[in-house]
């Protein structure tokens, strides 16, 4: 019976934290120490399922990690957004013995309403660029250890990433590039918007994030190894870049608590109570008066403009893609192909034929 008491408290324990760390943001407006607080509860949220769901055989764990990746594994979880987690296993065998009980643990935390993403991957697997799915990849510069075996997560820290990193450098910052610009293409390449989505928007945190990561992989690439956290960027900058970070997550958390989901659009209505509650710039002006949604944007527009151009720099560094004929040969590899179609890169291409016109051509 002790057990289920013990799962209780845990759901008890995440519903009163949540709603301390809600508190204290609504008294300071510090996005960066809520954020941090969330990253450490949901640490502690997982070690405390897995004390009670894991067999007792299979505790301590061995041979298998629990990895933080994305905003979690910054240490940066905002209120509403993904967790997203990685188990990764040294072996087949390993991962039979305990995906069962895993399961369990990720089922209790969906029960808890929390928005788990978890992923799964044999340790060799973690070696390889996927093309179509370039994303794990770069999730993989975020990762940090919550839970596990200790050895597995160092092999993949710091080996097989930074030798992934060194052998697949141009493909994986060419990757980034691209998916850099298609989303600035999609917000018109500008940090001026009326109602900006402060996620997505140039100038916003996925901005921020493309930086670390265009920065990140240049010095793996150079000195395969990681470097030290503070060191990615310019001192020029680093205040600025700080500061910046600290508005944008500030922000973000206003949002998701005030939408109560992971909405992060910057509306018209939104403007005017950040303005009143001085969202982002409490840490400056701490006995000022609040500003006007108008100054307040301009404080927006200011940060925005600070991340928005250390991203574009790195991309204006990105060397130019290899020849048409070495993509060709890439294609022709990983292609499957027949008389009628190709599938190249993620894309049907079809082969049009004068012995069929027009789209019956896609039902053959």
């Amino acid at each position: 019976m002790s057990a289920p008491v013990q799962l209780i408290d845990l759901h008890n324990q995440y519903a009163s934290e949540s709603d301390r760390i809600h508190q204290a943001f609504d008294a300071t407006a510090d996005g960066t120490t809520a954020s941090h607080q969330r990253s450490a509860l949901m640490d502690a949220i997982i070690a405390g399922l897995c004390r009670q769901l894991l067999r007792k055989e299979l505790q301590p764990f061995t041979g298998v990690s629990i990895v933080g990746l994305g905003g979690y594994g910054r240490g940066l979880l905002l209120p509403h957004s993904d967790v997203d987690l990685l188990v990764v296993f040294d072996s087949e065998a390993t991962e039979a013995k305990y995906k069962g009980d895993l399961g369990r643990v990720c089922q209790e935390m969906w029960d808890m309403k929390i928005k788990l993403r978890p992923t799964t991957r044999i340790l060799p697997e973690c070696s390889k660029l996927d093309r179509e799915n370039v994303e794990f990849t770069i999730s993989l510069l975020d990762c940090r250890l919550v839970l596990g075996d200790n050895k597995l997560f160092a092999t993949l820290h710091d080996k097989i990433v930074p030798e992934l990193v060194n052998r697949e450098w141009q493909p994986l910052v060419q990757l980034l590039s691209d998916l850099t610009k298609t989303r600035h293409a999609k917000y018109g390449t500008t940090i001026f918007h009326l109602e900006p989505n402060i996620k997505e928007s140039p100038g916003g945190l996925r901005d921020h994030n493309a930086a670390c990561w265009f920065a990140l992989l240049a010095v793996l690439e150079k000195q395969r190894e990681w470097p030290q956290p503070n060191s990615l960027l310019a001192d020029s900058v680093q205040s600025e870049w700080h500061s910046a970070l600290d508005f944008v997550l500030s922000l973000r958390c206003f949002l998701h608590y005030r939408h109560g989901r992971d909405d992060n659009t910057l509306s018209w209505e939104a403007q005017d109570e950040a303005a009143a509650r001085n969202i982002g710039i409490a840490k400056e002006s701490v006995k000022s008066a609040a500003p006007n949604a108008g100054d307040w944007m301009r404080t927006y527009f200011k940060h925005a403009r600070v991340i928005h151009n250390v991203a574009k720099q790195y991309l204006d560094e990105v060397p130019p893609a290899r020849s048409s004929l070495y993509q060709q040969f890439q294609r022709w590899r990983s292609r499957v192909s027949n008389a009628d179609c190709s599938v190249v890169n993620g894309r049907i291409l079809l082969h049009q034929s004068t012995a069929t016109p027009g789209p019956d051509l896609i039902f053959r």
